[in-house]
């Protein structure tokens, strides 16, 4: 079992049944789950697996109001998109009770470092950092002073209207590239619009495009 995999475990079985878990494709690669407390995802497969496994699970856009009461701590594998991540961690702080903890878990080159420090200065909080093998790092944030940083847009759940050129586009925080054109998709398109330059025009009709990860559609 790898180092993530490994530290992620047994932080999930150390955690209360007051305890959330932010779930991720982890879910998939965890042979033995051994969490007594509730799970939130933002994918309905993920959902679907939690329920196979018989962990209380809820889906939804990262809408922590659907937890009714103080928890005990968050269990979070932090995102790519750095957006989603202070999402979570801001909203997950106003239902964690008063002598409660956020457990963090990432890899240097995702940036945790540097998350560690804005949350330490923008929440008032004290952050404790755990090192590991591989450039794994764990954060452990309690004592939160100030549950209310300025990180996100209200409108977190809208989606976020996109114009490129005479194309206009809805994207979502958390979508890959969700407010940019990514170099790779605007690769392909040229790439598409070459072979279809190649090819008969009473063909074109007939050609199918399937682009698989595709964020918001560019």
């Amino acid at each position: 079992m790898s180092i993530e995999l490994q530290l992620l475990s047994a932080q999930l079985t150390q955690a209360t049944e007051n305890s959330l878990w932010c779930a991720d494709e982890n879910v998939y690669l965890l042979s033995n789950i051994n969490f007594k407390g509730r799970a939130i995802t933002n994918r309905y497969d993920i959902h679907q697996k939690l329920q196979a496994l018989k962990i209380n699970s809820i889906y939804n856009n990262f809408d922590f109001s659907a937890v009714d009461d103080q928890i005990d701590s968050l269990i979070y594998r932090i995102a790519k998109e750095k957006a989603v991540n202070l999402h979570i961690i801001s909203s997950a702080a106003q239902i964690l009770r008063p002598q409660g903890g956020l457990w963090l878990l990432g890899n240097k080159n995702e940036g945790i470092k540097s998350l560690a420090k804005k949350i330490q200065a923008d929440m008032l909080s004290t952050v404790t950092t755990d090192k590991h093998k591989n450039q794994w790092q764990t954060l452990c944030v309690q004592e939160i002073n100030n549950k209310n940083p300025d990180w996100l847009d209200a409108d977190y759940d809208e989606a976020q209207s996109l114009q490129l050129g005479e194309l206009k586009f809805f994207s979502q925080y958390g979508i890959f590239g969700w407010s940019k054109i990514d170099r790779g998709s605007e690769l392909l398109m040229q790439c598409v619009g070459k072979e279809l330059a190649r090819r008969d025009s009473n063909n074109i009709a007939d050609l199918s495009v399937l682009d698989l990860g595709c964020g918001y559609g560019y």
